[in-house]
């Protein structure tokens, strides 16, 4: 049996439209149904409609496609990622066996890559100012982890920027080398004002009481909690981005407990809360357990 490597293949189109040949053929249409009508006047009112609702249907038919691309990419497995995008995966650590230790090849984390595929394809297509500063930021260095973009006053654009390295803090470089992606002629918006920040972690603790049903093996729940409480943090290691008392509590809740009180962090309308141009990083995790 053959085998199609699909690694060669353009990214899916699920409508596929040509605004040229598709205005050719409504005035070509309107010629024969109205004698009067100039097709070849490109001022003519009714020329001027026909290029108005060509250019509609055209941007509709980018929507489609990159909202079936969102939905294919939230689904997809790692390995088909490729096949569904342009946008190369970032590595975040290059491999360098003759250090001490040696060193491994670590490669961006998948969701983040899916994120910054699906930001592309908005920024390109329809003119997202924010989604388009936040993709070049993050494709500015290996370095950047994740960006928030904020806009306190029109015309204004602060940038947060979170970095593998250093404990998440940006350094001045890394945050320079964002600076000048964003200020190229092809990404800037002549009247934005650009300000590049690392962005400030703050710590938080995780403290709970869990209460096991009868026959649950502590340890074993306790493996697991600390798996997802871990998988939890890692979700919401972003800039700007509020911890949702509803995840935690899913990762404490699991299949041997049948209670659970939480300590911290402190919940306010159910968010631990996140400003501007933070970022909340896990400390340590504390679990008493009651049978």
């Amino acid at each position: 049996m053959a085998i199609i490597d699909y690694t060669q293949l353009e990214p899916p189109q699920l409508v596929s439209y040509d605004m040229v040949e598709a205005k050719a053929r409504v005035i070509s249409r309107l010629g024969e149904l109205l004698p009067e009508f100039d097709s070849t006047s490109e001022l003519d009112p009714v020329a001027l409609v026909c290029e108005a609702i060509t250019y509609e249907i055209q941007h509709l038919t980018q929507l489609i496609n990159i909202t079936a691309r969102e939905n294919l990419l939230a689904f997809c497995s790692v390995e088909n990622i490729p096949n569904l995008t342009t946008v190369e995966r970032k590595i975040t650590q290059e491999a360098d066996p003759y250090s001490i230790p040696p060193k491994v090849e670590i490669l961006e984390d998948a969701n983040l890559w899916k994120i910054r595929a699906v930001n592309f394809w908005s920024s390109v297509s329809y003119g997202a100012t924010r989604t388009a500063y936040g993709f070049f930021a993050e494709a500015a260095d290996a370095d950047v982890r994740a960006v928030a973009v904020h806009t306190p006053t029109l015309a204004v654009v602060d940038i947060y920027v979170l970095s593998y390295s250093n404990s998440g803090i940006a350094t001045p470089a890394l945050l320079d080398l964002v600076s000048k992606k964003i200020q190229e002629k092809d990404v800037l918006w002549d009247t934005d004002q650009i300000t590049v920040y690392p962005v400030t972690t703050v710590n938080y603790n995780v403290s709970a009481k869990i209460y096991l049903e009868v026959g649950a093996i502590e340890d074993e729940v306790k493996e697991r909690i600390i798996q997802g409480i871990d998988a939890y943090a890692l979700e919401n290691y972003t800039p700007n981005a509020s911890l949702p008392i509803s995840g935690l509590y899913s990762a404490l809740d699991i299949v041997g407990v049948r209670a659970v009180e939480i300590l911290e962090p402190t919940f306010i309308n159910e968010y631990f809360n996140i400003n501007v141009g933070e970022c909340g990083s896990l400390g340590t995790t504390t679990l008493e357990f009651f049978k």
